[in-house]
């Protein structure tokens, strides 16, 4: 395991708020979680991002067994993984990937799911972006609007719409942690709905919100 390792009842939680994982690693051929390994907790995960990691299983984040997973305003990016780049989802997990970015995740060749691997849980994607990588073969669940590119990837969900959201590099955008900024023009801008009150950086969203971790000025 790369920076976190916890297993704990699922009555304990864990809270990650306002926090950058960048540049981890796990074992290149048996490895799980090049940043975090989350199983048998409840998650509460907000405002950070988990860049530029690697592993065998889940270059970015592995959430595993009974585990609750609330993630909001989060960016995965450029994490790569056997299987996984993005996030590995492993058996029996609930709840929700809310107004999040994925982009620039991958796998090494002749892996698959760079963005999710999890297609057999019961977490859902909600006003997320999944950019330059898709999942699982079988989709993951989705509430309300979100956003692949490019289509050519498999589905993340069983309902997504495919444009390209025009995100801009990895980069300080204000506030603690480095975000991905949609571009003027963007269809993700306006194109959410019942985001958090605020996005990645702590900025205000309006009630017709941009899809992904963070909200143009």
């Amino acid at each position: 395991r790369g920076a976190v390792f916890r297993v704990a009842y699922s009555d304990e939680p864990t809270t990650i708020d306002r926090s950058t994982f960048d540049q981890n690693s796990a074992d290149a051929s048996v490895g799980l979680a090049g940043a975090l390994y989350l199983e048998f907790t409840t998650i509460a995960m907000k405002a950070s991002t988990v860049s530029n990691n690697h592993a065998h299983y889940g270059g970015g984040l592995w959430i595993g067994h009974a585990a609750v997973a609330e993630i909001e305003n989060v960016t995965f990016a450029n994490n790569v993984a056997d299987q996984g780049g993005g996030i590995w989802i492993a058996g029996e997990v609930t709840g929700t990937i809310a107004s999040s970015t994925l982009a620039g995740n991958d796998v090494t060749p002749g892996g698959y799911a760079p963005a999710i691997f999890g297609g057999d849980t019961n977490i859902a994607l909600e006003n997320c972006l999944v950019v330059g990588g898709g999942c699982k073969d079988a989709p993951i669940g989705g509430v309300g609007t979100n956003m692949q590119f490019p289509d050519s990837n498999a589905p993340c969900t069983d309902a997504i719409t495919t444009a390209d959201p025009m995100l801009g590099a990895l980069m300080d955008n204000g506030g603690p942690t480095a975000t991905m900024m949609p571009a003027p023009g963007s269809p993700a801008i306006g194109a959410g709905s019942d985001c958090p009150e605020t996005d990645q950086r702590g900025s205000p969203r309006p009630s017709a919100c941009t899809l992904g971790a963070v909200e143009p000025p």
